[in-house]
């Protein structure tokens, strides 16, 4: 078994989500005549967003064993993706249009709830993880 985590660089990438409420705090900062109690709250909103996004996708990570995967987040794992119950599985973009997504693996599995629809994506795991990944599901007994 091998557990995969997102890479440190993709969270630093997606700090992009935090330059949206720094550039409202400057303004609001710089406007002569001071902010309403109403605009403070409302930068306030979208930095707590911009952070949880951040430290969400920290907690991410992918559980590789001899034949399924798991994901997990923060400690807590979801549903087992065994390779006896895929349906499809496909390697491109992740997105019709890419999106900026990149690639990634698309999965349709059979679960105790129905059908469900994965997708694990290179930018975030990394190249080798999805390779794995696809070698692993790939194998049916």
């Amino acid at each position: 078994m091998k557990t995969y985590k997102i890479k440190k660089i993709h969270i630093l990438g997606n700090s992009m989500y935090l330059i949206f409420p720094l550039v409202m705090t400057l303004v609001i900062l710089i406007e002569k005549g001071g902010a309403q109690q109403n605009e403070w709250v409302g930068v306030g909103i979208f930095w707590l967003i911009g952070i949880l996004v951040l430290v969400l996708l920290s907690g991410s990570k992918m559980e590789v064993g001899i034949d399924y995967i798991r994901p997990g987040f923060f400690g807590f794992s979801r549903e087992k993706i065994e390779a006896s119950n895929v349906e499809v599985l496909e390697y491109g973009n992740l997105f019709r249009l890419g999106l900026g997504v990149g690639k990634g693996l698309k999965i349709l599995a059979r679960t105790s709830k129905g059908r469900k629809a994965f997708t694990v994506g290179e930018k975030a795991y990394g190249k080798e993880a999805i390779d794995h990944m696809k070698r692993v599901l790939e194998f049916k007994k």
